[in-house]
């Protein structure tokens, strides 16, 4: 059995990564932005958040309403920043 200090140092390094991919979602999402008022479109697209979320989640068992509540807040996330 592992100690809970390295189970803890394990948690951290997939949260570093975490930070990561999150900081290089929002700066897309930037990009986004910028294409869809340049398009004069909305910033939600339900059918493309629906589409993503059955998507990612299609292989999932365990922990996919986990996983759903998580894409649905980052999508939140996604919408406020393109409404600063």
């Amino acid at each position: 059995m592992r100690s809970l200090d390295s189970v803890r140092s394990q948690i951290e390094k997939v949260d570093l990564k975490m930070k990561d991919l999150f900081i290089e979602r929002m700066n897309l999402i930037k990009e986004v932005k910028v294409i869809k008022d340049e398009l004069n479109l909305g910033y939600t697209d339900l059918k493309r958040e629906d589409y993503l979320k059955n998507k990612l989640s299609s292989d999932l068992v365990e922990y996919k309403d986990l996983y759903l509540s998580f894409m649905d807040y980052i999508f939140k996330l996604s919408k406020e920043l393109m409404n600063d």
